[in-house]
């Protein structure tokens, strides 16, 4: 019989199963020097008859039957299946990125903007490769708002959590996961920032933008660049424009002198002191 199975050497083999199928009147023994473990082959073409010998012993008691027998069968299966998994597993492991800082944090493939968020309000400039805004026509030119605009690729905690997560093995998937969600958290605050933002220039009327551009120009006109852009980034209220609006009006009062040679700076509120500043650069001092 050309399709009989040769009793298998290696006692792990799974083959063993169909060894066991053919010949059905081997007897399962625990030890293999036991001489009467004979197999009920007809001793033909496969030189099956005669006496064999098989140990058992390396299969769990997990899988001893009631008469003493062993189901190879089941032993065979959970052997393929534990063989599948560890395939698995291995291929999963292959797929990891292979040092801690190959974990790029970046938002993953499907965000989703949080209800209420517009990115076409939250325009970019298009940066050269000098780092610089790229000029077209003297206008920067813009570019659509990208969620990874959030994630701060230089954070100085970006390291311990790429450590983290080299150390358990897991995908650079939740790395992204991770990204989307801290991207979430700061774009609802952008949210209401941009929702106080348009509440305060209502408050202003009709004209608050005109207003705000002609209050920057002021700025810009009389005082450094560095300190003209720090007071106008402050503006983020009606009143706190107003308040400026009336330092740079003609004929304001001047904040009166404390007593002996010169303002007393100590005592002074930030708003006296800018008013003191404004006023000073205004009469050329």
């Amino acid at each position: 019989m050309a399709n009989r199975l040769q009793q298998p050497v290696n006692p792990y083999d799974p083959a063993w199963v169909e060894y066991r199928r053919q010949n059905p009147g081997l007897r399962l023994s625990l030890s293999a020097a036991d001489p009467s473990d004979t197999g009920g082959g007809d001793g033909g073409d496969g030189g099956d008859g005669g006496a064999l010998q098989a140990d058992y012993s390396f299969i769990p008691d997990t899988f001893k039957k009631e008469d003493g027998t062993y189901d190879t069968e089941g032993f065979s299966n959970q052997f393929n299946e534990l063989s599948a998994f560890k395939s698995q597993h291995d291929e999963r492991i292959s797929a990891l990125p292979q040092k801690a800082e190959d974990y790029a944090f970046k938002v993953g493939e499907g965000f989703q903007f949080p209800e209420g968020f517009d990115p076409t309000e939250f325009q970019q400039p298009v940066l050269g490769e000098d780092g610089n805004p790229v000029m077209v026509d003297g206008k920067i030119q813009m570019r659509e708002f990208d969620v990874n605009d959030m994630i701060d690729a230089k954070d100085p905690d970006l390291p311990a959590l790429q450590a983290v997560l080299h150390k358990h093995q897991v995908p650079q998937e939740l790395m992204g996961e991770l990204a989307g969600i801290l991207a979430g958290r700061e774009l609802r605050g952008m949210i209401e920032a941009s929702k106080a933002a348009k509440e305060e220039k209502q408050a202003l009327g009709p004209d608050a933008q005109t207003r705000i551009d002609v209050v920057k120009r002021s700025l810009s006109a009389k005082l450094p660049e560095a300190q003209a852009n720090a007071l106008a980034d402050d503006i983020t209220s009606a009143d706190t424009l107003r308040a400026i609006e009336a330092i740079l009006k003609p004929g304001s009062a001047p904040v009166s002198p404390a007593p002996g040679n010169g303002l007393d700076l100590d005592n002074m509120t930030p708003r006296e002191m800018i008013e003191v500043g404004m006023k000073q650069q205004m009469a050329g001092k």
